[in-house]
């Protein structure tokens, strides 16, 4: 008795998503969260979405992400050129990829019998 119980109290807990898979609750709305950044309190639409966290939320707002990605902007340049010298095979290999995929294509098939 009491798994069935524990069974509808989980189910009650955690509605079903629209594919019918049980998903974590969602923060309440009106509910606010603190940025672990600036400590501001803020509405959870001020968080980017992260299917990864219990509330379903990243801990730092947006407005610090960007504040932050605009500061480092020379640094992140600086280690993606890095790394593209160093990983030269892969980075054509991506792009090559891409562009196939841009384009319509796959990999595997040569370019003719896409051009139909």
């Amino acid at each position: 008795m009491g798994g069935i119980w524990a069974r509808r109290c989980t189910t009650l807990l955690r509605p079903l998503d629209r594919r019918g898979k049980i998903t974590l609750r969602r923060l309440i709305v009106g509910a606010l969260k603190r940025c672990t950044n600036c400590g501001e309190e803020k509405p959870p639409a001020e968080f980017s979405r992260d299917r990864s966290r219990k509330d379903g939320r990243y801990s730092q707002c947006k407005a610090c992400v960007r504040r932050w990605h605009q500061e480092n902007a020379g640094r992140l340049a600086e280690y993606n050129r890095r790394w593209r010298e160093a990983n030269r095979d892969k980075q054509r290999a991506w792009d090559r990829r891409y562009r196939e995929r841009k384009r319509g294509r796959t990999s595997d098939a040569p370019p003719e019998a896409n051009d139909g």
